[in-house]
C-alpha cells in the first residue's frame, strides 16, 4: 500500500518547471506549488495534491499507473451538441476515508443507491464524513504525469 510521495529532484528547477516558490504561515514554511501539487521544503520533500494530505499518495499512484477513473467515451445530453464529458477526462471520485478506497463517483452511486431506500438516506451517506469528493480536471492529471521524473510512491 502506496502511504506517500517523495520529492526527489532539485527544489532549484522546479521554477523552470512552472512551480511557484511560497513561504506559509508564521514559521515560513518552503513550498511550490503547481495545479494543486504542493511540494514542500520543510517536510523533507513531502507532496501533497488537492489538500488530501496522506491520502495524496493514493491519487497521484493511480494517476501515475494510468488507473485513475476517467470516461471511457463522450458522453452527451439529449438537449445539447457537445459532449458534456469527454473522452480520457477524470471522472470525480469518492475516497473512502475508512479503507482509502477510490470510487468512480457513478460506482459509487450504483453501490449505494441499492442499499439506500430514500434519496435522503443515499445523500446521508454521501455526506456522513466517511468520504471525500474529489472533482480534478484534465490538467490536473497532466501536471501530475510531467512530474513524474522527479517524484516517488513509496
Amino acid at each position: 500500500m502506496v502511504t506517500e510521495v517523495k520529492f526527489t529532484g532539485k527544489f532549484r528547477d522546479l521554477k523552470g518547471r512552472g512551480f511557484k516558490f511560497m513561504k506559509l504561515f508564521a514559521s515560513n514554511y518552503k513550498v511550490y506549488r503547481k495545479d494543486d501539487i504542493w511540494i514542500w521544503v520543510a517536510h523533507g520533500g513531502y507532496v501533497e495534491f488537492e489538500d488530501l494530505g496522506e491520502r495524496s499518495a493514493i491519487v497521484i499512484d493511480l494517476v501515475l499507473k494510468d488507473k485513475y477513473p476517467v470516461f471511457e467515451e463522450d458522453l452527451f445530453f439529449p438537449q445539447w451538441d457537445k459532449p458534456f464529458f469527454k473522452k480520457g477526462e477524470p471522472k470525480t471520485v469518492m475516497i473512502d476515508r475508512t479503507t482509502n478506497e477510490v470510487i468512480a463517483y457513478d460506482k459509487f452511486v450504483e453501490r449505494y443507491r441499492k442499499r439506500c431506500v430514500t434519496l435522503e438516506s443515499f445523500l446521508n451517506i454521501k455526506y456522513s464524513g466517511r468520504f471525500i469528493e474529489l472533482i480534478i480536471h484534465k490538467r490536473h492529471l497532466d501536471a501530475i504525469k510531467e512530474i513524474r521524473d522527479i517524484i516517488e510512491v513509496i
